[in-house]
């Protein structure tokens, strides 16, 4: 068994309303439209949800990715916490957001991500590296689409 970690802090500006960024920053229901790789979002109770994910293969390595998290809306945005389950998987973070003069709204994001893979040293070695860099991608990938879709509405 191997732990990986991945942090992602990004801070951009949206061409949208403070309400509208809300909505759709901090609602899960709201980000699960942007997740392309969703397999099915579960409500756990009223303010946490399951993320299941389709599963991601690597060579001859087959991960199922979910994480469970409870929300908790925030002044300036939102954050999130592990809810303790089986998941493969557990994320944290937060979401601020700020009124520009311009009335754009800079958002700025932090996330934590961490699984352990069921593999042994030397397959690990080879794997952490690829699954770190696609947990980055996947959080930046969903990010930008996030943007633009607020950006359209």
């Amino acid at each position: 068994m191997i732990h990986i970690a991945q942090t992602v802090d990004r801070t951009f500006l949206v061409s949208s309303s403070l309400a509208r960024a809300r909505e759709a920053l901090c609602d899960p229901k709201q980000q699960a439209q942007q997740l392309t790789d969703l397999s099915r979002l579960e409500t756990i109770e009223h303010d946490a949800y399951r993320f299941v994910f389709k599963p991601t293969k690597v060579g001859s390595f087959e991960f199922n990715p979910a994480y469970a998290a409870r929300y908790e809306h925030t002044e300036d945005g939102c954050r999130w916490s592990p809810v303790a389950g089986e998941d493969s998987m557990r994320s944290s973070g937060s979401i601020r957001l700020r009124s520009q003069a311009d009335g754009r709204v800079e958002v700025t994001y932090h996330e934590e991500i961490d699984c352990n893979l069921d593999v042994g040293r030397v397959v690990g070695a080879i794997l952490a590296p690829i699954a770190r860099e696609l947990l980055r991608q996947s959080i930046v990938s969903y990010l930008e689409r996030s943007r633009h879709a607020l950006e359209q509405s």
